[in-house]
């Protein structure tokens, strides 16, 4: 159990305990602002697409930008995922780490063998799947509320992105 506390301590000293509000409400603008920029590209190249560009300088396909932003994205999030499983794996269990392997995985697959359309939409599951695992991980306290607030709303938000993408090709 001391084993256990000692890496919850590691990962949760990111979270101010006893310092000013002011700076959890810094640290707390810098994640949200951080995490909403990161649908910006998924907005940008939906754009694109629904305005005919076919081609980026530079990027090329906007859908081929999207697929690739999007696989680095969800595979970070997965990675936060192998990282909670490797502090908490005794109170989360196994799961979580095989279906963070596994996401990156079927990502990765997806990215270089399906067809763009059905790519995005693996894409848009995987999202939602990960943020399953968030619910679970929530459950177990291994992430704060306010952390899987924030995961629901820009998930959401990305699997509407894509969504759109798709309906627009």
């Amino acid at each position: 159990m001391e084993e256990l506390l000692g890496r919850s301590e590691v990962l949760l000293s990111a979270v101010p305990k006893n310092e000013d509000s002011s700076m959890m409400t810094d640290r707390t603008l810098l994640v949200n602002a951080l995490t909403y920029a990161g649908a910006l590209p998924f907005a940008a190249m939906l754009l694109a697409v629904l305005l005919g560009v076919n081609n980026l300088p530079l990027l090329g396909s906007p859908t081929k930008v999207s697929l690739i932003y999007g696989a680095v994205i969800a595979s970070f999030l997965a990675g936060s995922h192998w990282g909670i499983f490797i502090a908490f794996g005794d109170k989360i269990g196994s799961a979580v780490a095989i279906i963070s392997n596994c996401a990156a995985i079927l990502i990765w697959i997806s990215v270089l063998i399906f067809p763009d359309v059905l790519s995005l939409s693996v894409l848009a599951l995987v999202f939602a799947g990960l943020l399953l695992v968030d619910f679970k991980l929530a459950k177990a306290a291994a992430i704060t509320q306010s952390y899987l607030t924030l995961r629901i709303r820009i998930t959401s938000l990305v699997v509407l992105l894509l969504i759109g993408h798709v309906w627009a090709l």
